[in-house]
């Protein structure tokens, strides 16, 4: 936390007091050893002093696991160790069967008039509310609705699953449902604890996010996060865990401290298989030492958009094709997230263990009118007599396929990586998040370590606590050092630039003629971050850029430079903006006002005359490593910080019309003769001699 300065007449009153305790000793003759009174009133006022410096230092930690389907939260206070680690399990309206975690939904009072007056949440959102679910995966503006073609099948689940309140964006919903979840936590802390011990001990909340996440994602989620309460008080923080890292933090802890032996072995690798609601992700560890634990990211992490809710979209999807309009057109009371009908196959899923000879039908409770009964399809799978729509396990067994195939191509996948960055061989597989507490995926991702890895050579293991692991693990990730040493970076990071002509490397369409510098090529990419760069925490990559400052006769009423900062996933990123799968991040924007008036009024000085013109070579300094988990940038001319920094996030519509390649084979497509050598990109003050921005 950063420490605000002391006031220099408070340092020089504190200097003076010891220079006069010492004078006075002399000029009154004391003794040079001092009396055991003094010592003993020495070590009082020490121990006086490291205990309200302990104190001050004493938080209450919370891990919140803010998930698409459900949310769960842990806690501990800074001075415990990680074997004290409690999860709220007590909710308003709560099941106890599944309290480790509150589902992820809101119902707002304004669309329920028969509900009361107040905003209703998680297990209290009874079945027939109108509510609001999946918000979470709509932070990420590369999610879509629904990965399905069917128009009729976007209409239902459009309207029933991933919905939000008209008037309201996800940003807008989920800052709503987090501030019911905030303040449910502290009215818990305050209960606990007391109204004055709570407002007398700071919090750090430790959020997590998916390791996959964009950063316009964790921007927007840090965004309701504040918006919603969390660290608004004086002294209280807020940061950022990525799943996977918490997940595997929690389960190697949880085991070594349980077990005599452990599967996790130093110069080996372990993958974590984060299954969520919304997300699947994959993150690839080895370990460096065990003792103590020292992580590092073996390969570039990947994830896709699938889990627990593709599954629900599925089942969407078959109920569609079997009951037709009279599904379709059930108000999203009867379908949707916290109705009857979901929750039925909600328990269905969690505890389907594959195909049951027992039993010929799983039944799930909903009233349809207007059946066709000369279908065949209702004939077979609608109880009329019961309102009952009836699965065979034939059925949910399709529902969970397309996910379990996709989350084992992404281990094959990972695990390739690993390899062609010559990582020790994987030895464990850690299966964790929601989805895996289900005994069929769980049995299905048995089968499949056994077969796809050498046998007997890689193990699976879960956590002792897989549906709370990553809540506990984001409470452990700072309670403890966070052992993860480097971390990879996910994505090419750059912004676009015009550099020196080349006749023979650029197309004549971007030459132009620059002021300053002369015969510049334009639309040139400038990378700061290379995928799989190995970060440090608070690791700076720098862009260095070329401003102009032209009209400057009059005073200087604002000068900001803006640069929009760009992202690439493939292996290797194109040198031109209008390479394929080049991405707009957002536009980065430096004040640099101040700085500019005061070297105009230096040249009027100077010279007696402003200057036609000013030129400044700017720095900008970017961290993605960081403990908060998201990108930080600040600006310097020289060796001085200016200005303000910011970062506006767009939506690129540009990804929707491309198929985004995620492959550590993929290759760039560009190879004409048009590109720019390397020489001038790299990211090295004396190569570079500063770069002008584009535009």
């Amino acid at each position: 936390m950063r420490q605000n300065p002391v006031p220099q007449q408070s340092v020089n009153a504190q200097v003076s007091l010891y220079l006069d305790s010492w004078w006075m000793d002399h000029l009154t003759g004391a003794e040079t050893e001092p009396t055991p009174e003094a010592l003993e009133r020495r070590e009082k006022a020490k121990a006086s002093r490291d205990a309200a410096k302990a104190k001050a230092a004493i938080r209450i930690i919370v891990g919140v696991d803010f998930g698409t389907t459900y949310s769960g939260v842990a806690f501990v206070t800074s001075t415990k160790s990680f074997k004290d680690v409690e999860v709220i399990q007590k909710w308003p309206g709560g099941l106890t069967a599944i309290a480790q975690k509150v589902p992820s939904l809101i119902a707002y009072a304004e669309e329920n008039h028969d509900a009361g007056n107040e905003d209703r949440w998680g297990y209290d959102v009874d079945s027939g509310l109108l509510s609001c679910s999946w918000f979470k995966l709509l932070l990420d503006e590369n999610t879509q609705k629904t990965e399905f073609d069917d128009p009729l099948l976007q209409k239902a689940v459009g309207k029933s699953l991933m919905r939000i309140k008209p008037g309201k964006d996800a940003k807008d919903v989920t800052t709503d449902f987090l501030r019911l979840l905030h303040d449910y936590i502290m009215s818990q802390m305050q209960k606990a604890i007391g109204k004055t011990a709570l407002e007398q001990t700071a919090f750090r909340f430790q959020f997590t996010l998916p390791a996959v996440w964009s950063l316009h994602a964790r921007e927007s989620t840090l965004a309701a996060a504040r918006d919603a309460g969390f660290a608004g008080r004086e002294g209280d923080e807020l940061f950022f865990t990525e799943e996977p890292e918490a997940a595997f933090l929690w389960t190697i802890k949880s085991t070594e401290d349980k077990f005599a032996t452990s599967p996790f072995q130093e110069n080996s690798c372990v993958m974590v298989v984060d299954m969520g609601g919304g997300t699947v992700d994959l993150v690839t560890y080895r370990i460096i030492k065990s003792q103590p634990l020292q992580l590092e990211e073996a390969c570039v992490g990947q994830g896709k958009n699938i889990g627990g809710t593709a599954i629900d979209r599925a089942f969407h999807e078959l109920t569609l094709k079997r009951f037709d309009a009279a599904f379709m057109n059930l108000p999203s009371e009867k379908t949707g997230a916290g109705s009857t009908f979901l929750k039925g196959f909600e328990d269905i899923k969690r505890n389907f263990k594959g195909k049951d000879k027992s039993r010929k039908f799983l039944r799930i409770p909903l009233k349809m009118n207007k059946l066709d009964m000369d279908s065949d399809a209702v004939r077979q799978y609608y109880d009329s007599d019961e309102d009952m729509v009836k699965l065979t396990s034939d059925d949910v067994e399709a529902m969970f396929e397309p996910v379990l195939q996709k989350s084992f191509d992404l281990v094959r996948r990972q695990a390739g990586r690993a390899k062609k960055a010559r990582s020790p061989p994987i030895r464990t597989v850690v299966v964790c998040g929601g989805l895996s507490c289900s005994p069929y995926v769980c049995d299905r991702f048995t089968a499949f370590v056994a077969n796809e890895f050498d046998e007997g050579k890689v193990e699976l293991v879960s956590p002792l606590e897989p549906w709370s692991a990553i809540a506990r693990g984001a409470v452990l990730s700072a309670l403890e050092k966070n052992p993860v040493m480097f971390r990879r970076a996910r994505d090419w990071i750059g912004c676009c630039v015009h550099t020196k002509f080349k006749p023979r490397f650029h197309k004549v369409e971007d030459q132009f003629e620059c002021p300053i510098r002369g015969l510049r090529a334009a639309n040139q990419m400038k990378w700061a971050y290379k995928r799989g760069d190995k970060l440090s925490e608070n690791m700076k990559k720098r862009l260095e850029l070329y401003a102009t400052v032209t009209s400057i006769q009059q005073e200087i009423e604002e000068v900001c430079l803006q640069q929009v900062l760009y992202k690439c996933p493939l292996k290797n990123a194109p040198t031109r903006l209008d390479g394929n799968h080049v991405f707009a991040i957002g536009n980065l924007k430096v004040d640099l006002t101040a700085h500019a008036r005061a070297e105009r009024a230096r040249h009027i000085e100077e010279t007696g005359k402003p200057p036609k013109v000013l030129a400044f070579k700017v720095i900008i300094e970017m961290v993605v490593s960081s403990i908060k988990g998201i990108l930080e940038a600040s600006a310097k001319i020289g060796n001085k910080k200016v200005g303000k920094t910011t970062v506006e996030y767009v939506s690129d519509p540009t990804w929707r019309s491309k198929t985004v390649i995620d492959d550590e084979d993929a290759e760039s497509d560009e190879d004409e003769p048009g590109e720019s050598d390397s020489a001038d990109f790299e990211v090295v003050a004396a190569e570079d001699e500063g770069e002008e921005q584009d535009g």
